[in-house]
């Protein structure tokens, strides 16, 4: 065992040596081509220039390259805020506080929960046709979120310094969108349309009308059951390109200040006023105001309903009302003896759109959702407003159908509404005119 270990110690230390022969040897044959060993050795240094040299000269060559491709993108950055207005170069903006990590994404989150949103009374818009529209019409924005300034151009100018402008980055800004591939990078924070506004959305809109010598339609959508974000904004576009006078949402609607209603209404909620989320006693207080001589019903079936047969549950109805009270009078309304007893045979007349006439004095019109259609409390609305209301006006209470071609069940709720709300105004103005 000894003598094997001593075999390869004396085996290493030959190699070793006849290593450093062999390199003592090419030194030698390397200083024998030169002069002497000063010479060999500033050959050396020489040497050690040269590839300095050529490594800074490609380094320059890189910087050169880079440079020429980098020139573009300032010259075209410079050209693009060349274009920018002075006034919108000009503005004051701030930056979310670093130390807070995850405040913008916080509360971009707790804008889409609608609790959040009615505690503060707020709604997100995104987009700058919307915020431009929502800063026109009077609605106070609080807050205005970007990522280049050249998304604030073709805002009101004028109104931004009144803002609080914070810049973000734009991944921040694209991961809050709900609009991810086509986000312009602008997100903004404003109340809701409550009173003050509404006046400023009706005396907007009385002066536009006053400049085109036009006029509202009396006519008052109310939306019942619209469950579909989609279909309210719908709606509400519909009704603010037709005229209407104004627009009330019940409550089990969806929220029209959902981030997805206020897109599908494409500025409607600017341009027309809304009453939201009330209760039907709420409805006819709203409604005291207009001589009500029509209530139309949206219903899919062309044939007249008895009321046991529009309304499933009757318990809905509310037996301490004005209804059930005025009921027990025993009252006689022209083909209909109307008493506590068989009030369920009241009979709601079934006409096609195109055979509805407009009385003078105001038209409700009530737009029920494709699950559920009008509610209970919807038909005890339009008894109470028209035949069997306290005031006894003779007004007329029906349902509104649109015959379609034969296998097909039922239209869209807002195409539905779209073509009985453009229908009304082309019979309104005829008879105003």
């Amino acid at each position: 065992m000894l003598a094997n270990i001593g075999r390869k110690i004396i085996l290493g230390i030959h190699e070793n040596t006849i290593a450093l022969i062999l390199r003592r040897n090419i030194y030698r044959r390397m200083i024998d081509s030169f002069e002497n060993e000063d010479k060999y050795k500033e050959h050396l240094k020489n040497e050690k220039l040269k590839k300095r040299r050529k490594g800074a000269s490609k380094q320059t060559k890189l910087l050169k390259e880079t440079t020429e491709v980098q020139q573009p993108e300032i010259d075209e950055e410079f050209n693009t805020y060349s274009d920018i207005p002075q006034e919108i170069l000009n503005l004051k903006f701030t930056k979310p506080n670093p130390a807070k990590i995850g405040s913008f994404s916080n509360l971009m989150l707790n804008m889409k929960s609608r609790s959040y949103r009615e505690r503060h009374n707020a709604c997100l818009l995104e987009g700058k046709f919307l915020i431009a529209d929502a800063m026109k019409s009077g609605m106070f924005v609080r807050s205005l979120y970007f990522s280049r300034l050249q998304n604030l151009v073709g805002l009101p100018v004028d109104l931004l310094p009144k803002i609080n402008l914070i810049k973000v980055g734009f991944k921040e800004i694209q991961q809050a969108s709900e609009v991810k591939v086509q986000t312009d990078g602008l997100l903004a924070i404003a109340s809701k349309q409550d009173e003050i506004t509404r006046k400023k959305v009706i005396s907007q809109r009385n002066e536009l009308l006053h400049e085109n010598d036009e006029s509202l339609l009396p006519l008052t959508l109310v939306c019942d059951n619209i469950r579909d974000a989609g279909n309210m904004g719908t709606i509400l576009r519909g009704a603010a390109a037709a005229g209407c006078e104004q627009v009330i949402t019940t409550k089990g609607c969806v929220d029209i200040w959902d981030s997805k209603v206020i897109r599908a209404g494409a500025g409607a909620h600017f341009k027309i006023p809304i009453e939201h989320s009330l209760t039907w006693d709420e409805v006819g207080e709203a409604l005291q105001k207009f001589d009500i001589q029509n209530v139309q019903l949206s219903h899919h079936s062309a044939e007249n309903m008895r009321l046991s047969e529009l309304v499933t549950d009757f318990r809905r109805f509310k037996e301490d009302s004005e209804f059930y009270k005025e009921l027990t009078g025993d009252m006689n309304i022209k083909d209909n003896d109307v008493t506590i007893n068989n009030y369920k045979n009241v009979i709601f007349e079934s006409k096609p759109y195109y055979d509805v006439t407009y009385e003078k004095g105001h038209t409700v019109v009530i737009i029920g959702g494709e699950v559920h259609g009008v509610s209970a409390d919807a038909c005890q609305f339009a008894l109470e407003a028209t035949k069997a209301g306290k005031r006894k006006v003779e007004g007329y209470m029906g349902l509104i159908n649109i015959p379609m071609f034969v296998g097909s069940d039922c239209l869209n709720t807002a195409v539905a509404a779209s073509i009985i709300l453009f229908d009304a105004r082309r019979k309104m103005l005829i008879e105003m005119n």
